[in-house]
């Protein structure tokens, strides 16, 4: 059972803020305070901008903040982009088409929105957590607030989007006295901190081995939110405000008054007839939220119980292994370092790291491998006088043969 929550164009930010930009500043801000549960994550960051009449665009500093390792995957329009952040978390992974700063060390977040208003004028500031994508949209929205006040759960509205990594905690169980098959999934989507009309997607999969699913989705959110309803199978649809089928578009359907506490939605799926809770989850306002069930329920237990939901192992991730080997160039020695908590993070085992030349062998601790020689030793190559180049080798303990890396000082 997963639902997941946001998608793509989902509108969720923890902590957020927008402000009217000054007119002639030269340089605009934008403050992205990213959290990350695991010791090293993947972050796909998209920012655009419309330039309207032909006019020249503003000069813009992206500023990250993050807690944990981070690989980035950056995409920016033809803009002067200036991106700053720590270079030991966050790590390209290709050439920046930006002017890259590093991050004062040791900043606190007063610390950082002071540094930042040395810069430019502070258009935006977010936190979010476990973010997978985000899509900054860098023209300014007509009706900002004067001054940056972090909000909890505040809609940044076109201006920011993201997908979390993060899935959601869900509650299950069997309704007592109710025979039958009919399962009951019940999303609860909290308010945010403004209130004006918008629709959330609702994409239902379920699957059964041995039978098509009787379902009924119990929708209950706040008056101003309407439900778009995106199934693979019939489902009886039980919602506040008003609702609509994809594949009836324009057909709306208005919605019933519906109990905003638990106990009060697990009896409607009693009196609609549902002898499990197939799920219960509680959300904060998204645009899309997605719900996939492969197992109809049949595994509840008797009582109520909770799952956290938590992604399948995928073994070792060689990709995002390759980007931690960096070697570090000092005047005549090449050393690569890595960490055996981020390899472990990775699903990976290593169990020998050499040069070309195996008797060049790593050092193995308790927490890391080090690797180093000298630029004319250990079968090195330098071309011309500027770029020194090596292999690197390492055997996975869950692979039969070796795999290699160029590395290069320049």
């Amino acid at each position: 059972m997963t639902w997941k929550m946001p998608r793509r164009r989902a509108r969720r930010t923890l902590r957020s803020s927008l402000l009217e930009s000054v007119p002639n500043a030269t340089v605009g801000v934008h403050i992205l305070f990213l959290e990350f549960s695991k010791e090293v994550s993947t972050l796909e960051l998209t920012v655009q901008m419309t330039n309207p009449n032909g006019a020249r665009p503003q000069e813009v500093l992206l500023i990250l903040s993050v807690n944990k390792n981070i690989h980035l995957t950056l995409q920016v329009p033809e803009i002067p982009l200036h991106l700053a952040y720590d270079s030991k978390l966050v790590f390209l992974q290709e050439a920046p088409k930006a002017v890259i700063t590093e991050l004062p060390p040791s900043t606190t977040k007063n610390q950082l929105f002071l540094w930042a208003n040395t810069k430019g004028s502070i258009i935006s500031a977010a936190e979010l957590d476990n973010p997978q994508s985000i899509l900054l949209r860098l023209d300014q929205a007509p009706t900002s607030p004067s001054r940056c006040t972090l909000e909890p759960r505040k809609d940044m509205g076109h201006t920011l989007e993201w997908k979390s990594h993060t899935q959601a905690s869900v509650l299950g169980c069997h309704l007592e006295g109710v025979t039958g098959h009919k399962e009951a999934h019940i999303l609860r989507v909290l308010p945010g901190s403004e209130a004006w009309p918008r629709t959330v997607t609702v994409e239902v999969e379920l699957s059964c081995a041995l039978r098509d699913p009787e379902a009924v989705l119990i929708l209950q959110g706040p008056p101003y939110v309407s439900w778009l309803i995106d199934a693979n199978h019939n489902v009886k649809a039980w919602t506040t405000g008003e609702y609509s089928f994809k594949i009836f578009p324009g057909s709306n359907i208005q919605g019933v008054n519906l109990p905003d506490t638990r106990q009060g939605l697990l009896e409607e799926a009693r009196k609609l007839n549902a002898s499990v809770i197939a799920s219960f989850v509680e959300l904060p306002l998204a645009s899309v939220i997605s719900l996939q069930d492969r197992s109809c329920g049949s595994g509840l237990q008797p009582s109520p119980t909770t799952v956290q939901i938590t992604p399948p192992g995928e073994g070792c991730n060689q990709d995002l292994l390759l980007s931690l080997i960096q070697p570090r160039c000092s005047d005549d020695v090449m050393t690569l370092l890595l960490r055996k908590d981020l390899i472990s993070t990775l699903g990976c085992s290593i169990a020998c790291l050499t040069f070309l030349d195996p008797s060049f062998q790593a050092e193995d601790t308790d927490v890391k491998f080090v690797l180093r020689c000298t630029y004319f030793s250990c079968g090195m190559k330098v071309s011309g006088i500027v770029v020194i180049s090596h292999v690197v080798v390492f055997n996975l303990l869950a692979s039969s043969s070796p795999h290699r890396k160029l590395v290069q000082c320049i």
